[in-house]
């Protein structure tokens, strides 16, 4: 009888969702089934005795004290969604922590290569729709940009309530960063790797095209704390292993370290099941 009012209000609450979300169609159709199936169980139904936060009239309809559940495929009861977003970014590298150290044309920063860059962005979350607008999930983020192919792997924390087909959003995200792929000729890529961790903030909002389905648009910031390791023997450029080496190579051998910070905004789709 408590799966009958509860599967009830779902479907009270499904009935007056916008027909541009929900079809007449459909509404007709989820009726139908939800009287086809519970049919057989309609003299056991009117039978029982109320339970707590329900009330039963004759016909077996449930009262006004039942808690409406969120319908099949809205943001709500542990679901599962994931959605993919595509867009543009661009990153600010602060000035090396300790200005005493010198990297020619390698340094990170403000007198570097990875000063104000930006591209094409890619990004996929997963996770759950864990109660009432709460959605927790993975995160990865791709860069695609001239000199670095920066990436995050993390997780995150959002409130996404869902009010009709109008999904707003904001959160919060904490994760590993890593700027690989560096176009450094003289030095392998894999060495002049930035690595770090990131914390970010967001905002978005997003239409419910379908119950399962939404498409959006967000924007955040990430915060960026990123170090690169000390370079040695034949990890260093040519031009520091023979005859009189530049100034900066006794610097490279020195780890460096750097702060700062990358914007994004994009275009999403999502689906929630």
């Amino acid at each position: 009888r408590n799966q009958y009012f509860s599967d009830k209000a779902k479907l009270d609450k499904l009935l007056k969702r916008d027909e541009e979300i929900v079809s007449a169609e459909q509404k007709k159709a989820y009726k139908a089934e939800f009287e086809q199936i519970y049919a057989p169980y309609q003299e056991i139904i009117d039978s029982a005795p109320a339970t707590s936060g329900s009330s039963s009239s004759g016909d077996g309809s449930s009262g006004d004290t039942t808690t409406p559940a969120s319908p099949p495929g809205a943001l709500a009861g542990t679901l599962v969604a994931m959605d993919l977003g595509v867009g543009y970014m661009f990153n600010r590298l602060q000035k090396d922590l300790d200005s005493s150290k010198v990297f020619g044309p390698y340094t990170f920063g403000t007198t570097g290569l990875l000063e104000g860059e930006s591209g094409a962005e890619l990004r996929v979350r997963l996770g759950l729709q864990a109660t009432e607008g709460l959605f927790v999930y993975g995160l990865f983020r791709y860069g695609f940009l001239p000199d670095w192919k920066p990436f995050t792997v993390g997780a995150g924390l959002a409130y996404r309530p869902a009010i009709e087909s109008i999904i707003p959003e904001i959160g919060f995200d904490m994760g590993y960063f890593k700027a690989s792929s560096l176009s450094f000729a003289t030095i392998p890529e894999s060495n002049m790797s930035l690595g770090g961790y990131s914390i970010g903030l967001h905002m978005g909002v997003h239409y419910l095209v379908v119950p399962f389905m939404s498409v959006g648009v967000l924007g955040g910031m990430q915060g960026l704390a990123l170090s690169r390791a000390a370079l040695e023997g034949s990890d260093l450029p040519s031009e520091c292993t023979g005859g009189t080496p530049p100034s900066y190579c006794s610097d490279l051998g020195t780890s460096q370290s750097t702060s700062g910070i990358v914007g994004y905004g994009e275009a999403n789709m999502a689906f929630h099941f």
